[in-house]
């Protein structure tokens, strides 16, 4: 009987040091943010900006990544970043990204502040692209719908 109590109580220790273990995991420290920023500062690599910001997504340096992943996900689709709409004012002609899937863009003829574009169909070469129905919102009250043929990104057709 000793021996089986032994075994529980070994278990159970095991058992306490993983759970603190799975809650340090949980509470990334400012150092822990710091080090993996510096790890990845000079990277061109979406995806450790994208890892950055799942582990800190409050972390010191959010903004940053946020900066450095859209440029990079607009690379990644062939295109100049000064051509997506992140970071532009109302009224410009330029690619918007498609909510919900991040790195495949839309072409947006005249950007309107606070818009947003998400998309049925398929994203090829980082652009919309196939048969579809996409929905242009503008605040909560406002949106338009299409139906329709998108070809690298842009309507084709009526």
């Amino acid at each position: 009987m000793r021996r089986c109590s032994m075994w529980t109580g070994l278990a159970l220790l095991l058992l306490a040091a993983v759970a603190t273990q799975a809650a340090a995991a949980q509470e990334p420290t400012a150092e822990q943010d710091t080090v993996f920023w510096e790890s990845i500062r000079d990277s061109s690599t979406l995806e450790e900006f994208e890892a950055y910001l799942e582990l800190f997504p409050e972390g010191t340096f959010r903004t940053l990544a946020e900066i450095r992943l859209r440029r990079l996900r607009a690379v990644r689709a062939g295109l100049n970043p000064e051509e997506t709409c992140a970071d532009k004012v109302g009224g410009a002609a330029c690619w918007q990204e498609i909510t919900g899937q991040p790195g495949c863009y839309l072409w947006n003829p005249g950007l309107e502040l606070g818009s947003s574009v998400s998309w049925s169909g398929e994203c090829a070469s980082g652009r919309a692209h196939g048969l579809g129905t996409y929905e242009w919102t503008w605040g909560a009250e406002s949106s338009e719908t299409g139906i329709g043929l998108i070809v690298g990104g842009q309507t084709e057709g009526h």
